[in-house]
């Protein structure tokens, strides 16, 4: 009998704190959607920036784990496995970035897109405009995207004098890892821009972005 009580009240305890997580998701959701209608620049640029930094934390820890495990493989010592750490700079750099010109290029570049190919009516060229949206998306904002991020990036960590060598070296090949990259993400680019009001791609994007960016750093 005690036995069916503690099961039949932690049933009861999980399913309440179900419906609490739930109530917080939802209004979470609904914050987000009503600073999204009022404010959609400010909202868009935040997001880029938390989710860009958010990104680089994960590739800077993964980065410092490889390293770590080469470094003991080698046989080296603990002062020197103690020099990996997170860099607070390139970070910052990053959700800058983010606030500063991926989040207001994506918000603004969408919306010239729609203006200029239409893609939310429901009409017999929905899917044409939508496969529009993606090239577009994958092979002309992100090429804009790219330059600007190689500049500011550089910038911002205190590379400005190497910023001419830096493009010669890096950018061309940068771009071109970019575009292939891109056509393993077209399918899901192709889901979101259908599917997903203007309002919420520059979200989805922030989120591909950080496969997208993890698979251009082994390029």
């Amino acid at each position: 009998m005690n036995y069916y009580s503690a099961l039949t009240t932690t049933i009861l305890v999980l399913a309440v704190c179900q419906g609490q997580a739930n109530n917080v998701l939802s209004t979470c959701i609904d914050t987000y959607l009503g600073c999204l209608e009022e404010r959609p620049l400010v909202t868009k640029s935040i997001t880029s920036a938390v989710i860009q930094g958010l990104g680089d934390s994960l590739a800077q820890n993964y980065e410092i784990y490889r390293q770590g495990l080469v470094a003991k493989t080698n046989g080296k010592k603990l002062h020197q496995l103690q020099q990996l750490k997170y860099d607070w700079r390139r970070g910052m750099s990053l959700a800058a970035d983010g606030l500063l010109v991926s989040g207001p290029l994506l918000h603004h570049a969408f919306d010239i897109l729609e203006y200029l190919i239409p893609s939310q009516h429901e009409t017999t060229w929905l899917s044409i405009a939508t496969i529009l949206h993606v090239f577009a998306n994958d092979y002309i904002i992100d090429t804009i995207y790219i330059c600007l991020s190689f500049t500011f990036v550089a910038i911002a960590e205190g590379h400005w004098k190497d910023l001419p060598n830096l493009l010669r070296r890096d950018l061309l090949a940068t771009i071109k890892a970019s575009w292939g990259t891109s056509m393993a993400f077209l399918p899901i680019e192709y889901l979101c821009f259908r599917g997903l009001p203007i309002s919420l791609r520059v979200l989805a994007m922030n989120f591909i972005d950080i496969a997208w960016g993890a698979i251009i750093s082994f390029v």
